[in-house]
């Protein structure tokens, strides 16, 4: 499993549809369209992935929301693999700096942070301030399909990594 969460807004279902490559999830500039979590599956060099998308996570009054944040970080603990989504063209927010505090602790060594809307031009502070997390970065574009196949090959490096620890205890 391989989890897309992020704050709201920042591409999550744009990336899910370009790590798809087609239209399964809404986008929408909305904040809180996705309020469930969506998961697909697909096959990445011979490896079954499912990809699931979440709802944005961040404090909210609204309870069908707040029940979709719940989710979506119910979900942390089963992954493989956890994208962190940034809006890279954009100051780093409340959210963002929650999310980043929270997430290393948990899962750092299958953590990526993924820089999205490099297609806009990349906030030179908030760059420099993932950079001082010291976690491997990717930046892609989820509207464009920009680096997204560098974005699939760190997945599947990870995923390779993780299988050749388990062994044939997985099977």
């Amino acid at each position: 499993e391989v989890i897309i969460c992020g704050r709201p807004n920042v591409g999550k279902s744009s990336l899910m549809n370009a790590l798809l490559k087609r239209d399964r999830v809404i986008v929408s500039s909305t904040p809180g369209t996705t309020r469930d979590t969506i998961h697909e599956d697909v096959i990445l060099d011979n490896i079954s992935v499912r990809f699931i998308d979440t709802a944005g996570i961040r404090f909210t009054k609204d309870k069908v929301e707040a029940e979709g944040v719940n989710r979506s970080e119910a979900t942390f603990d089963n992954a493989e693999i956890i994208l962190l989504l940034i809006d890279i063209s954009e100051k780093l927010t409340n959210d963002d700096y929650n999310l980043l505090s929270r997430l290393p602790k948990s899962n750092k060594e299958n953590l990526i942070i993924v820089g999205n809307k490099c297609d806009k031009q990349i906030n030179k502070t908030t760059k420099k301030e993932l950079d001082q997390f010291n976690l491997h970065s990717i930046y892609v574009s989820g509207k464009t399909g920009q680096h997204i196949d560098n974005l699939e090959n760190e997945i599947i490096n990870k995923l390779k990594i993780n299988t050749e620890t388990l062994g044939e205890n997985v099977i």
